[in-house]
């Protein structure tokens, strides 16, 4: 099972590739372009994640 650490380190590694991707467009580095659905599932994981974690330290007390 994944532990919170390996959760964020996942979330923060896509985010960033996420605005890495998007800086290049907006500087027109590049022509390859990100899925449209992207940063809707990264909003998403973030919410669920935040909810988990919440959940996580509610149980510890």
């Amino acid at each position: 099972m994944k532990t919170s650490v390996d959760r964020i380190r996942f979330y923060t590694r896509k985010a960033n590739e996420y605005s890495a991707l998007r800086f290049d467009q907006l500087r027109r580095r590049t022509s390859r372009r990100g899925s449209c659905y992207r940063f809707p599932r990264l909003i998403q994981y973030k919410s669920l994640l935040n909810e988990r974690l919440r959940l996580e330290r509610l149980d510890n007390f």
